[in-house]
């Protein structure tokens, strides 16, 4: 059974996170539903992502190509987009900032797999990017946030190194001596990252769900300049890798746009004014729409289809 409907729901996972939006919005409730849920689902995505990883996949790890674009795309461009929001939006400074210094997604590699990228590539990313997260963090509120946001950072870097490192601390230190369940976690990781995912946004857009009908032009206006943050993190990867083949084009304009929203909303529900989860809830919809529109646009490439 679980056969049949693992490829149901990675080949789709698009429709089902959008089912997951229309669930929050529509089904009373799943409001009251604690925080500490999101944290927990957010920790075994992160669980399940460490079955999938292998020695043999950092082989082909280039260290100075891989730091520079994280740098690049993870700490100066979140940099930047800052100082920009701050002086045209200032309402999203936070959010953006937010936003820009989340890790890859836990669905990085098996999305780089079915769009023609590079999956050890994905997870290396992926592990590096998660494993960076809570500094990285930390120190960049650390440094931006003022009087008009303060936060708990110290609250904020524990969430964060529980929802990553403990995750990573059990399966290497105990689950994957077990073989069989290591097995059957490593099939269905990218399964179970989707639908817990869905359970994540089903949570918190429940929490925000008022807003939705009664601020729409603030919705509209998120909208807007989620869409061009998202076509950024794509457009980078892209042209910054033009004259290289297609898999890495591919597979660097992922590793940009397809990063770990859901960590954010997390984070924002806890840590920050409903205003920015609001706004992140937003841009949920438009990461759901990026990944389905690079992949449609990806499979239209001339070369794409030759392949």
């Amino acid at each position: 059974m679980i056969a049949k409907i693992r490829p149901v729901i990675e080949g789709h996972f698009g429709l089902f996170l959008l089912a997951a939006f229309m669930i929050g919005l529509t089904v009373p409730g799943l409001k009251e539903t604690p925080k500490i849920v999101i944290l927990i689902l957010q920790a075994l995505i992160i669980l399940f992502a460490c079955s999938k990883i292998k020695l043999d996949d950092f082989r082909g790890f280039k260290p100075k190509e891989i730091a520079g674009f994280y740098i690049l795309r993870f700490i100066i461009l979140p940099v930047i987009m800052f100082y920009i929001a701050s002086w045209l939006v200032p309402d999203y400074r936070y959010a953006l900032l937010l936003l820009g210094l989340m890790p890859c997604g836990a669905t990085l590699p098996a999305m780089m797999s079915i769009m023609g990228g590079n999956p050890a590539l994905g997870l290396t990313a992926t592990t590096v990017s998660g494993l960076l997260s809570p500094f990285i963090v930390f120190a960049m509120f650390a440094a931006f946030s003022t009087l008009d946001l303060q936060l708990d950072l110290w609250g904020m870097f524990q969430t964060l190194f529980f929802v990553i490192f403990c995750p990573v601390i059990v399966y290497f230190a105990f689950l994957r001596r077990f073989e069989p369940l290591k097995l059957t976690m490593r099939t269905n990781a990218s399964m179970m990252a989707i639908l817990l995912i869905f359970g994540v946004i089903m949570i918190v857009v429940a929490y925000q769900k008022d807003r939705f009908f009664t601020e729409p032009a603030f919705f509209f206006a998120a909208l807007a300049i989620g869409a061009l943050t998202y076509f950024i993190y794509y457009a980078l990867g892209w042209f910054l890798f033009s004259a290289r083949d297609l898999k890495t084009r591919i597979s660097y304009a992922l590793m940009g746009g397809n990063n770990n929203i859901a960590l954010a909303i997390s984070l924002a529900a806890l840590y920050f004014p409903e205003k920015e989860m609001f706004i992140l809830v937003v841009w949920e919809i438009l990461w759901i729409m990026g990944v389905t529109l690079f992949q449609l646009y990806v499979k239209n490439l001339p070369s794409h289809k030759a392949a």
